[in-house]
């Protein structure tokens, strides 16, 4: 065991990578939760600036549908703001199960379940599924370095 440690850190090290222990991974866990509470949040209130805060420089997306978008926040912003003009009613809430940090990058995963609601002109519309979200520690604030989320119903006379 005590070998397997000391490969690693020197691994790391040979790589250049910043080992970084966190001393309150719960802690840690409950920023995430806060964050995404604040991220559901900015979606609740249709505000796409408070959306893409959160949004790494290197953001990226997947879809529920399968599309991959890997734009900058700016653009993300802009995405944000068409669907609301689109879909004035619209809701999207992500609810994690999980949270795990990094014992030794400045990571996390986080994953659960997402609900989409909206009104088209063929009645109103609920779309869920599964997520996965990666997190990055930049200057001491978590940011959404990516997302995937998975389509795995769809209710409504609209779908």
């Amino acid at each position: 065991m005590l070998r397997t440690i000391c490969v690693l850190f020197i691994t790391a090290g040979c790589f250049g990578i910043a080992v970084t222990a966190w001393p309150d991974s719960e802690s840690e866990k409950n920023r995430i939760l806060q964050a995404r509470a604040a991220s559901n949040e900015a979606i609740r209130k249709h505000d796409a600036d408070g959306i893409v805060a959160l949004f790494d420089q290197t953001y990226q997306i997947t879809t529920g549908s399968g599309k991959l978008f890997h734009d900058s926040p700016e653009k993300e912003k802009e995405l944000w703001a068409a669907i609301f003009a689109q879909f004035p009613d619209v809701v999207y809430v992500r609810t994690p199960s999980r949270i795990d940090i990094s014992t030794y990058l400045p990571r996390a995963a986080e994953s659960g379940n997402w609900v989409g609601n909206w009104t088209t002109e063929k009645g109103q519309i609920e779309v869920g599924g599964s997520y996965f979200a990666s997190w990055l520690m930049v200057d001491g604030r978590w940011k959404i370095q990516s997302e995937t989320f998975v389509s795995l119903y769809c209710t409504g006379d609209g779908c």
